[in-house]
């Protein structure tokens, strides 16, 4: 009840679901008109002097309208702004001896493994992509499975073309090596893991020294056994039948 001449203002508290949020001279209260719908959530209910407030959800910020999906900093990249309702996910490349292998909205990079400190040779270089690899085998090459893990490691690690890729993966997925269909889906590495398992009896390098011979990747072969094996092996791996 508004003010007289001989009476002050009457005032009564808002009913359920309305409000007024400053001093007013109104004679109703407002209703609370905001609803939360799809990825937003109630940040401050409504109250008999606020409106409902939505936010969006975690993993979510208000992009223009609606609330989008917090973006994933990719492979060689750090998340160095971590997403909130408002803002979107920042990333930042990873420093130099470290690397971040995966997409994440909230995860640092890691710093590369030192061989060294473990006694042990660098196998594959570190980048901002993948952790530094350490040998598993001595330079002298023998039958099992940590020197096959070391050749395949090698193998798939290294700057191929996109077409010398295709190449080694259809050699790989040759028919007669596989009882699978779907092999030449499968990415390298998987198709060097299964080429090893499928002939467990078969000492594995001469196997790939000869599928890369196949496939006129000689640059990859050399680089092979350079890297992996010095000299005096590379002349004795390199003479070795070819049990493909």
């Amino acid at each position: 009840m508004h003010c007289t001449s001989n009476s002050r203002t009457k005032c009564r508290p808002c009913p359920e679901n309305h409000y007024t949020q400053y001093w007013n001279y109104l004679e109703s209260c407002r209703y609370c008109n905001v609803f939360c719908e799809g990825r937003e959530r109630v940040k401050q209910h409504c109250s008999a002097t606020h409106n409902r407030v939505c936010e969006c959800q975690p993993g979510f910020y208000r992009g223009s309208q609606f609330c989008v999906r917090h973006k994933e900093c990719g492979p060689g990249y750090r998340v160095s702004q971590s997403g909130t309702a408002e803002t979107d996910t920042e990333c930042s490349p990873c420093p130099p001896g470290t690397y971040s292998d995966n997409h994440s909205t909230d995860e640092n990079c890691q710093p590369h493994v030192n061989c060294s400190a473990l006694g042990k040779e660098i196998n594959v270089p570190g980048t901002s992509h993948h952790n530094t690899l350490c040998r598993r085998c001595s330079r002298e090459y023998e039958v099992n499975r940590d020197c096959d893990e070391d050749v395949a490691d090698f193998v798939f690690h290294l700057n191929l073309l996109v077409g010398e890729l295709q190449h080694l993966q259809r050699i790989l997925s040759h028919p007669d090596r596989s009882k699978r269909k779907s092999q030449q889906q499968r990415n390298v590495k998987l198709l060097l893991n299964e080429v090893r398992e499928n002939h467990p009896e078969r000492p594995f390098l001469p196997q790939l020294l000869h599928v890369l011979r196949t496939a006129r990747l000689a640059h990859m072969e050399g680089a092979l056994k350079k890297q992996l094996f010095g000299s005096d092996s590379y002349r004795r791996v390199s003479t070795a039948p070819a049990t493909w």
